[in-house]
């Protein structure tokens, strides 16, 4: 297999979803062909489904940006809570599906939907690849694959897309990273969102609250509004009978009417993730 031009790819048009194991080049593709479509003056959306090393956005979100008029762009997010998708196959799924739904809303024209890297069967990157494909319906599915990691996902698609499944080698340049280095890379973006955190309560009364088994110092949460995405993050330091104490960079949580626990939990002493419990 060849490297797939970017001219090629950037020539199709609507939903193009990227499909391949990690360090295959997936996100430098996305970029690149979202960079030529904005180039052709078309109203395009970037679909970021990486929860653990996304480009749009801090780590544990699903992350959409569109295009509006000039250069101005518009960001919405929509929390996962964890940086796998492992485990938490449902809320990736549904997340994606109604972020690609606010893109078309939006009036975008072509959406690129960059994925994770979990591709393996036994760890349900088959399914996770396969289902996302279902409740997304991309108009193209183009697959990065090295030998033939992808057979069991490509095996499951060929007859259904035809020729608009588009398979070839991965992305030349790409620099293998190590988890370590992987884990470094999300602290520093986890730093890099709660620079400016501050004290807040947030009654009960305000929110709905799932999952309260979950509540526990340190443990991130998803503060979304009444839409379902997600309006920023926060760390539980803290509750009591009326509500939650935590520490979040947003302002203002009037209108946040629903938290959601995900399963990372952070040091707030140096905004590092703990280990998992």
């Amino acid at each position: 297999m060849d490297t797939l031009p970017v001219d090629r790819v950037a020539k199709l048009r609507g939903t193009v979803m990227l499909l391949g194991a990690s360090d295959t080049g997936k996100t430098t593709l996305a970029h690149a062909i979202h960079s030529q479509w904005l180039e052709s003056g078309r109203a395009v959306a970037y679909l970021d489904c990486d929860v653990g090393q996304g480009s749009l956005g801090p780590p544990a979100l699903l992350a959409l940006q569109t295009q509006l008029e000039g250069d101005r762009s518009r960001r919405r997010f929509y929390f996962i809570g964890d940086t796998t998708p492992r485990g938490n196959f449902l809320p990736v799924i549904v997340g994606a599906a109604h972020l690609l739904r606010m893109a078309r809303l939006s009036g975008a024209q072509d959406v690129v939907v960059d994925t994770t890297g979990l591709v393996a069967p036994e760890a349900g990157g088959t399914m996770l690849k396969l289902w996302k494909v279902e409740a997304l319906r991309p108009d193209y599915v183009v697959a990065l694959e090295r030998q033939d990691e992808l057979s069991q996902i490509l095996g499951c698609l060929g007859h259904t897309y035809g020729d608009r499944l588009i398979v070839a080698s991965p992305q030349a340049g790409v620099v293998p990273r190590s988890q370590a280095e992987r884990a470094a890379g999300r602290n520093r973006r986890w730093r890099a969102y709660f620079l400016r955190a501050a004290k807040a309560t947030l009654p009960y009364a305000w929110a709905d609250v799932w999952e309260r088994g979950l509540l526990a110092e340190g443990r991130l949460l998803g503060l979304d509004t009444a839409s379902g995405l997600c309006a920023g993050m926060a760390v539980m330091v803290g509750s009591d009978v009326s509500g939650l104490e935590v520490l979040t960079p947003l302002k203002d949580l009037r209108r946040i009417a629903r938290v959601r626990p995900g399963r990372v939990r952070l040091d707030p002493s140096c905004w590092c993730e703990l280990p998992r419990d």
